[in-house]
């Protein structure tokens, strides 16, 4: 009788931290899908998912025309705590 053993998760590096992608925002001032694709080499639903759970914690909000993403408030208390802005 053979033991099966559990089956692993093959764990991605991350592309980007949460703060990484912020002070990039913070940098740019406003940004689109394309431009976290381009800096972070994320995939496009990546980068997708990366601004809607950015969105859901109200660090970004949108901004001018439709796909454009900024700063919020808190955020930029964010930043400033860990000492980047």
């Amino acid at each position: 009788m053979s033991v099966l053993k559990p089956r692993q998760r093959k764990r991605h590096p991350y592309k980007a931290f949460k703060i990484d992608v912020l002070d990039f925002i913070h940098r740019k001032d406003i940004i689109t899908v394309h431009d976290l694709i381009d800096r972070f080499g994320y995939s496009y639903n990546g980068a997708v998912r990366r601004i809607s759970l950015l969105h859901l914690e109200r660090l970004i909000q949108p901004v001018f025309q439709r796909g454009t993403w900024g700063l919020t408030e808190k955020a930029c208390r964010k930043l400033e705590y860990y000492h980047m802005l």
